[in-house]
């Protein structure tokens, strides 16, 4: 059974909307940015991805003190155990460490000596989305709190920020229609 977290964290730029829809709204001072993001969730919206939660809506909201802002809702998603955390922040320190090659290694091991293919085993298909995501090279902030899951059991991306490659004319951005 999905659990979910009883109240958004303190001080956190998300809201809980209702029982299954959660509204992050983020200010940025560029407007590289702003243009980066705007695509971003306008493709996300246009072309669900699997392994990205989903997105349902985005506004540009108006300028203020030289800042940009816009806000999106989402899906709300459950909670992964500690074990599942645990492994997410190992692949963390993999790739951190060795790149994202470290994931054709199952012997590998971080600078604590734990493999790969000790945490493969349990969680197999965290591992499979981990190990997709690294790949890809489009997502650059992996960590156990921009990973939850749905109520199919699906690991899902939230925290989009962490696509953020900017100017959006980079080659490594040609992934995202605009």
């Amino acid at each position: 059974m999905i659990r979910y977290a009883s109240r958004m964290p303190p001080g956190k730029p998300v809201k809980l909307l209702s029982d299954s829809v959660v509204r992050k709204t983020v200010a940025c001072y560029s407007n590289d940015t702003m243009r980066f993001m705007t695509a971003l969730l306008n493709h996300f919206i246009n072309h669900p991805d699997p392994l990205i939660v989903p997105i349902y809506s985005f506004e540009a909201l108006p300028k203020r003190y030289d800042m940009f802002y816009y806000q999106y809702d989402m899906m709300r998603l459950g909670l992964l155990t500690p074990d599942e955390r645990a492994f997410i922040e190992h692949v963390e320190t993999l790739t951190d460490w060795r790149g994202k090659d470290a994931m054709n290694n199952l012997d590998v091991c971080d600078p604590c000596g734990v493999s790969l293919y000790q945490n493969k085993e349990e969680h197999p298909e965290l591992f499979d989305f981990l190990l997709t995501v690294v790949k890809q090279g489009r997502y650059f902030d992996i960590h156990s709190g921009n990973i939850l899951m749905d109520n199919d059991g699906n690991y899902l991306l939230i925290d989009l920020e962490g696509f953020q490659k900017t100017p959006l004319e980079l080659y490594v951005n040609d992934w995202i229609t605009r």
